[in-house]
């Protein structure tokens, strides 16, 4: 609980953080609303840029669009590995439960068996 209280600080920096980009985001919306250019992508909005800010705002665009995707393939590659883990422990305890047998651990009128072959070697 120490440690969990500890990350507490840390924790509320990002949220501040997170509602400041929230915050930022809303009134750059409203800006473009306010001069008609609220449903332009990104990427139309550099074009519409001068000369010298075009090509630096439009490489900004396809640089933060590439670390999105990269972003979007690892959180996908995570979910798979927690998704894969999840079931590893699961057929694990199913192993440990049952004891290797292919028999419920749970049935009526028979007696239940007792010791697991990968936990007590000696029952």
């Amino acid at each position: 609980m120490q440690e969990v209280e500890a990350l507490r600080p840390r924790v509320q920096r990002l949220l501040d953080r997170l509602q400041a980009c929230h915050d930022r985001r809303a009134q750059l919306l409203k800006s473009t609303a306010q001069v008609g250019a609220g449903s332009l992508s990104l990427n139309q909005l550099a074009m519409r840029a001068t000369n010298g800010q075009r090509e630096k705002l439009g490489k900004q665009v396809k640089e933060s669009a590439a670390r999105m995707r990269l972003l979007q393939q690892q959180s996908l590659a995570n979910w798979v590995l927690a998704q894969r883990s999840l079931l590893h422990i699961s057929q694990m305890l199913e192993i440990i439960a049952t004891g290797g047998r292919l028999v419920p651990t749970y049935s009526q009128g028979e007696p239940l068996l007792t010791g697991g072959a990968l936990v007590d070697q000696e029952a």
